[in-house]
């Protein structure tokens, strides 16, 4: 009785951890958050404005429904941005699960072939994940026509997130 005690806090200590090092530990976006229970990770979206802090959604599928995590933009050098935070965020399930049925069904050109770049402004990065497979696309203020479809979703998202509170529970 006692061992199986002592593993189940050890279990429960593991997953503190864990959770301790997503929200204060600096990673690249492109690297995944683990935690017991946490689901699979199925949406990114990452803003980072020129002059201001950035942010980044991840929106992930649980066993009982879809949630969505916020962290900060805190440097990196495009596209290898850095983050810290990983906050859940009080949101329905059901736009999350939205979200990633009309992103999985988008059809899409590789390359936009649009030859524009900037400076200043608004960079935006997009991707998508089913386990071992995953894409990524990136964009700088409006995405190129061939993809107006990402672009749509990113705004709504961004519309979604950028006045949800946190879920302290």
């Amino acid at each position: 009785m006692g061992n199986r005690k002592a593993r189940e806090h050890l279990l429960r200590r593991e997953h503190e951890v864990a959770w301790e090092r997503a929200r204060t530990e600096e990673r690249s976006a492109s690297v995944d958050v683990h935690g017991r229970g946490i689901g699979h990770r199925r949406i990114q979206l990452v803003r980072r404005p020129a002059f201001e802090e950035g942010a980044a959604w991840e929106i992930r599928q649980q066993a009982e429904g879809w949630r969505a995590f916020r962290s900060r933009v805190v440097g990196g050098s495009w596209p290898d941005v850095r983050l810290v935070g990983y906050d859940p965020l009080k949101v329905d399930s059901a736009p999350l699960e939205g979200f990633f049925i009309r992103l999985a069904a988008l059809s899409v050109p590789v390359s936009p072939l649009n030859g524009r770049a900037g400076v200043d402004g608004t960079s935006f990065q997009l991707a998508a994940f089913d386990l071992f497979c995953e894409w990524r696309v990136s964009w700088w203020e409006e995405p190129p026509p061939q993809w107006e479809g990402f672009g749509r979703i990113a705004t709504e998202m961004v519309a979604l997130f950028a006045t949800a509170e946190i879920d302290c529970n």
